[in-house]
């Protein structure tokens, strides 16, 4: 598996970049290892690192596996969203929404190493359709989230994915910036042709009773 994640789409150009990369999945593996399971996932699941305010202040060096206790705390967020990209980790929704760390670069690697023709012609659409950067960025970080709690490319994402991601960001704080405040995730998916086409055309038709 390591051989996997420190491949192509993974690899990184810059040889010191990718040793970083490296070393933080290594990180982060070490510390799971610790735990019960026999997929990287139950480990995940079993840290409580989603119970946690900061899963990293979970990790001390001593528990990292070979690095010793006076060595440099290794990337760890870096490491996570490479096996999170790869497909090894799947947070769950909720947390990938209330921890604003764990969306950071979320959707630049995931366009880069799962989906990047889909991701350039949403990116198209939302530049051609004169769209705000702020609510395109915020668009294509709900979708990026999907795809990391839920696995898959962008056309696996279903119409019971949006609910639900749009129920957990209804209990988010008004502030948070994981917090759905415009349906353009689910204008792309549907001009995408993701949602089939029976798929309501509005958010609030997601949502809404009846």
């Amino acid at each position: 598996m390591f051989a996997r994640v420190s491949a192509a789409p993974f690899r990184l150009e810059t040889p010191r970049s990718q040793r970083q990369r490296e070393a933080g999945v290594l990180a982060v593996l070490g510390w799971l290892s610790a735990f019960p399971g026999e997929t990287w996932q139950q480990c995940w699941e079993a840290s409580g690192a989603e119970a946690a305010g900061d899963w990293r202040e979970l990790i001390s060096t001593e528990a990292i596996s070979g690095c010793p206790s006076d060595a440099p705390t290794p990337p760890l967020s870096v490491g996570l969203l490479v096996l999170i990209c790869a497909d090894v980790i799947r947070p769950s929704l909720r947390w990938l929404l209330s921890f604003a760390p764990a969306r950071k670069s979320l959707t630049r690697e995931m366009a880069r190493t799962r989906d990047t023709k889909v991701f350039s012609v949403m990116d198209h659409t939302c530049v051609t359709e004169q769209v705000g950067l702020l609510a395109s960025q915020r668009a294509m970080i709900h979708i990026s989230v999907i795809m990391a709690a839920k696995g898959g490319r962008v056309a696996d994402i279903e119409v019971g994915d949006c609910v639900e991601l749009a129920e957990i960001t209804g209990t988010l704080p008004k502030d948070s910036h994981g917090t759905v405040r415009s349906p353009l995730f689910c204008q792309l998916l549907l001009r995408q042709g993701v949602l089939g086409k029976d798929a309501p055309a509005a958010l609030a038709m997601f949502c809404g009773r009846g």
